[in-house]
């Protein structure tokens, strides 16, 4: 799965974080982070939950969540006074607060003039839009109308 906001792109199946198309180089546990309150953006996440899932079991102190927290902030253009992408709320937990739109990586051969054929299409939209941008591509490569 794709999730976009602002000028960033998470990638859960390549497990990478990019912004404007770039990579950034993040460890591995503040991407689990970032990860998971995405996923879980819907819910404030518990600190017991967070360690729970990203730390299987290990005892960690709030520093290193803390740190950790602090970093994926930083890795998206966020900060503990802005927390416009990872809200803190105190004596809860955090919540990813931005607004999300869900790529579906969708392979299915694509004109080569468009891109090259070994690269997956992905696309930005709903389920509809999903299904009318597929039944575009093939009346386009089939040569057919497309009604919509």
């Amino acid at each position: 799965m794709h999730y976009r906001f602002g000028t960033y792109t998470l990638d859960t199946q390549c497990y990478e974080l990019r912004q404007d198309g770039r990579r950034v180089p993040l460890r591995p546990k503040v991407l689990h982070v970032l990860t998971y309150l995405l996923e879980h953006r819907d819910a404030v996440v518990s600190k017991d939950a967070l360690i729970a899932q990203v730390w299987s079991g290990q005892s960690i102190s709030d520093e290193t969540l803390s740190t950790c927290i602090t970093a994926a902030r930083r890795a998206v253009g966020d900060s503990g006074k802005a927390q416009q992408v990872i809200q803190t709320r105190h004596s809860h937990g955090y919540r990813f607060v931005a607004a999300v739109t869900l790529g579906i990586m969708l392979y299915w051969p694509t004109p080569k003039t468009a891109i090259p054929q070994h690269l997956p299409a992905v696309i930005w939209a709903s389920l509809p839009g999903i299904l009318l941008a597929k039944a575009g591509y093939t009346a386009a490569t089939t040569g057919s109308r497309l009604n919509t």
